[in-house]
């Protein structure tokens, strides 16, 4: 029986809250499992926010995290057990050691595309477990990681279907936004968020139906199409803040769950993604959505009816290797007004997430997928003293 479980990736921080898969996802095992003592070694040690995740006791082993340091501090502290999310190629060098000790590693790993950099670790068929959060995602382990199927478990990205839900917001009221209609955006501000195309519908949609556009986003900076997406939205927010707000600050976790509740479109024209979170609160809040037709996109909402765009417009290159499409601006553009124009069809599409998030993406379901994981790869009769004996052996 696992009672402790350590986890090593990014983690909420101070500049952008980090990532919000690990926080909603820890906080609710803690919730449900609290005997189960939860340790982390956090991706970037500088940026870290300890008190977003008060049941997590955090080691900083500092900006660089040697692969006996992480053996060290599994063995000092008897944890069998180690996490890593979305970090393939930080885990590779810890394998060795992590076994060596009688530990058993699991990687939360998303997949973008074929060719995603997380294929370029040569000893991911070493890793014990792996869980992808998508169908998609298992497959590209599988066929380009080398990775036997069986040693997979798809697991998506959750919500706190109790907090992400269908309900009036006051917000509406505060920031006089009744009878107008509202549409959201959460995410990166960069060009392959389709940003770009997504501001070129502002206007039209300010001018023909008094739309109000909420951007809730961070800047990449040093990035020079990221900077300057900012300084439009900023201008343009400063000018008309009446159609548009623009959140460039990070909001927390209680905030956004109200947020969501806010709109009344939800629209993510990304290039490339490996979940997308923002889809599934979203969901789970009943609201239409907007977005590009992607492999996980098209997974996640599968049978909900929402619409999926086509990408067709080129902004930039991934790795070196991958371009990135995005959707043109009038294809955005004609959903959005065929969406506000039609609230039947909002409030059906709306319904259709909603049951969707209850069945598959419900967190405390999730949670219960997680432990049973643990619990089967750490059953009671583990040991690691035994374990380790065993693999130094090599029996």
């Amino acid at each position: 029986m696992v009672n402790k479980i350590l986890h090593y990736g990014p983690f909420p921080d101070e500049k952008d809250g980090g990532q919000v898969v690990n926080f909603y996802l820890w906080r609710k095992y803690y919730e449900m499992f609290p005997l189960v003592e939860q340790y982390a070694v956090p991706k970037n040690v500088e940026e870290l926010n300890p008190e977003a995740m008060p049941y997590i006791s955090f080691f900083r082993g500092g900006k660089q995290l040697y692969p006996t340091t992480m053996m060290e501090f599994m063995r000092k502290f008897r944890i069998p057990i180690i996490e890593a999310f979305h970090i393939a190629e930080n885990i590779c060098p810890h394998i060795q050691p992590i076994h060596d000790i009688g530990g058993k590693i699991i990687l939360h790993q998303t997949v973008h595309w074929e060719s995603d950099r997380v294929f370029q670790g040569k000893l991911l068929p070493e890793i014990d477990w792996f869980v992808a959060p998508t169908r998609y995602a298992k497959e590209m382990i599988t066929v380009h990681a080398k990775v036997n199927a069986d040693r997979i478990s798809v697991i998506p990205h959750g919500v706190d279907t109790n907090k992400f839900y269908p309900h009036e917001s006051l917000l509406r009221r505060e920031w006089g936004l009744e009878g107008r209609p509202v549409i959201l955006y959460c995410g990166r501000i960069d060009s392959w968020k389709g940003l770009e195309q997504l501001y070129f519908t502002f206007t039209p949609l300010i001018r023909d139906y008094d739309a109000v556009i909420i951007v809730r986003g961070n800047t990449f900076k040093g990035v020079p199409k990221s900077e300057k997406l900012d300084y439009l939205l900023t201008t343009r927010a400063n000018k008309d803040p009446k159609h548009l707000i623009y959140l460039r600050d990070w909001q927390p976790p209680d905030f956004i769950e109200e947020l969501m509740n806010v709109c009344d479109i939800y629209v993510s024209p990304s290039g490339h993604e490996g979940f997308n979170v923002p889809l599934v609160e979203a969901m789970s809040c009943g609201k239409p959505i907007v977005t590009t037709k992607l492999a996980n996109h098209s997974e996640i909402l599968e049978g909900t009816g929402n619409r999926l765009l086509t990408p067709k417009v080129k902004v930039g290159v991934c790795d070196g290797v991958q371009d990135i499409l995005v959707p043109n601006a009038d294809n955005i553009l004609g959903n959005l007004v065929m969406l506000i124009e039609n609230p039947a069809e909002r409030q059906e599409l709306g319904t259709q997430g909603r049951n969707k998030a209850l069945q598959e993406y419900n967190l405390d379901k999730i949670a219960v997928e997680w432990h049973k994981l643990f619990e089967g790869l750490v059953n009671k009769d583990y040991d690691m003293d035994k374990e380790e004996a065993r693999r130094l052996l090599g029996l």
